[in-house]
């Protein structure tokens, strides 16, 4: 399995994990809980946000590698 397989991945875990814990810490605000989540919150959105870009770009070098050994 290639780069951007594991890149959609991560993107959907990213999202399912930044939506349910966005919805927890909003739910927390309301109530007289110290948000405890915000650390799980940017670690889903990062994962959210970089996994594509960073997946596409692994599988650019990796096409670029498998070219030039055709060479």
């Amino acid at each position: 399995m290639g780069p951007i397989f594991w890149g959609i991945i991560l993107f959907f875990i990213g999202l399912v994990g930044w939506v349910t814990f966005s919805v927890v810490g909003a739910l927390e605000k309301f109530t007289t809980a110290k948000l405890s989540s915000i650390t799980l919150i940017y670690f889903f959105g990062l994962t959210f946000f970089f996994s594509l870009p960073i997946a596409i770009l692994l599988e650019i070098v990796k096409w670029i590698k498998t070219k030039r050994k055709t060479k």
